[in-house]
């Protein structure tokens, strides 16, 4: 087997498809069998149809190999013209045992056919070999019933002595003799019917195969596209994503898909908002920034888009492990609603309706520039601009953000303050909190 696996190393190539290197694997083993008949065709001495047959097939299939090992691009085409010839060689060589009473060679066109099943040749190729070998089968049964002179093409295998002592043994004319059309009929049927059977299991299972292969790798596209966007907490992409591709996901894989899901969504409101920006995109002053709301398509996520995106939040939370506080210049937006504890106990269900259009007001106005809210206590919002999220005009963006907030429709009177300078920013606590 090493030498086996250096020979496939040899024929490989990076770009390479499973179907391809699936092929050259089944090729490479295949060529070698029909070399070794050729190769024992050499010792005969007689110049026979078994020699003919030795060496198309020695040649065909040493000439197969070499080809391989140049252009490495095994097509439909030429697997095609190497089974041909292959056929053609095993009939030789078989007519040439039957007449010398040897075990019969045929069935190694059942070989062929089970390599142009599993290298998903065209059907119409198997459809050939199949024709041919039957009608092969059936001539060499005509010819032991009625000797019309086939096994004579195939060489003199019995000298004259050997001839005349059979003719005293059995007392037949011919050698091989005759045989009763009920025997050989009955063992055309079981071959034909044999042949056929071995090429209709084996096309099933190469379907089978093949049919089971593409629902994995369909499955595992689904799932990694899945897995990126819960990664990053982009749960109504990831949503969309699991009920375009259900079909191509495991029952047991697609629940468990969902229970995550269904998770994150419960706990998503609940997660530091510096903790979803994740995405890269380019901002208006030239900085890189991260947003939690650029959604990639599935049809569109490349590999290179999966990677990335994965490591960059891998590599965040890993840096958001350590303890690390650092001074640098940020701009800090604390706003409050007036009257809160006295609205909230007049109306508690109409306080929470504007509680929630202030909240929904807040996130976007820190989307749009660029902060990051810090914390939510009540009617109380703390956020951060040039923190935990890159903004270098911090001051404007900040001051843009109580603008728009200030001048949103609001049925209670907010307060908004504004800081800016120098502060002490980073992650406190240990590894169980932050």
């Amino acid at each position: 087997m090493g030498v086996y696996s250096q020979l496939l190393e040899r024929i490989a190539l990076p770009d390479d498809t499973e179907v391809m290197a699936t092929r050259k694997k089944v090729l490479v083993m295949f060529f070698f069998v029909p070399m070794l008949l050729g190769l024992a065709g050499l010792f005969i001495v007689s110049f026979t149809s078994a020699v003919i047959g030795s060496w198309v097939c020695l040649l065909t299939n040493l000439g197969a190999l070499l080809y391989m090992f140049t252009v490495r691009k095994p097509t439909d085409t030429f697997i095609e013209v190497v089974g041909y010839l292959d056929l053609v060689a095993i009939i030789f060589v078989d007519l040439n045992a039957m007449g010398s009473l040897l075990p019969r060679l045929w069935p190694m066109a059942v070989l062929v056919v089970d390599v142009f099943l599993v290298c998903r040749i065209r059907p119409r190729s198997s459809v050939v070999i199949i024709v041919v070998l039957s009608t092969w089968l059936l001539m060499t049964t005509v010819e032991q019933v009625t000797r019309f002179g086939l096994m004579d093409i195939g060489g003199d295998s019995f000298n004259g002595g050997q001839e005349h002592r059979w003719n005293e043994t059995c007392g037949c004319d011919t050698i091989p003799c005759k045989k009763r059309v009920s025997s050989v009929g009955i063992t055309f049927v079981l071959m034909v019917t044999i042949f056929l059977l071995d090429y209709y299991f084996t096309r099933g299972f190469a379907d089978e195969v093949l049919s089971e292969k593409r629902k994995l790798e369909l499955g595992v596209a689904a799932a990694k596209d899945v897995a990126s966007f819960l990664a990053s907490f982009n749960l109504e992409e990831a949503e969309r994503a699991l009920q375009n591709s259900h079909e191509d996901l495991p029952e047991k894989l697609n629940d468990a898909l969902r229970t995550i899901l269904t998770n994150l969504k419960s706990y998503k409101p609940y997660l530091p908002q510096s903790c979803l920006q994740q995405e890269s995109s380019s901002s208006d002053d030239g900085t890189t920034t991260r947003s939690a709301t650029t959604p990639v398509a599935p049809s569109v996520l490349s590999d290179t888009t999966v990677n990335s995106s994965v490591t960059r939040h891998s590599q965040s939370r890993k840096l958001n492990s350590q303890i690390m506080l650092s001074t640098i210049r940020a701009t800090l937006l604390v706003l409050n609603m007036k009257g809160s504890m006295a609205f909230a106990e007049a109306d508690a269900l109409e306080f929470t309706r504007v509680h929630s259009k202030l909240t929904g007001a807040v996130l976007h106005a820190l989307r749009v520039h660029k902060g990051v809210l810090d914390m939510l206590m009540g009617d109380h919002v703390h956020a951060s601009f040039n923190t935990s999220r890159k903004c270098v005009q911090h001051a404007l963006a900040g001051v843009r953000s109580a603008v728009s907030l200030k001048q949103m429709q609001l049925e209670r009177e907010i307060n908004i303050a504004l800081a800016g300078g120098k502060v002490l920013a980073g992650d406190l606590g240990n590894h169980d909190v932050r």
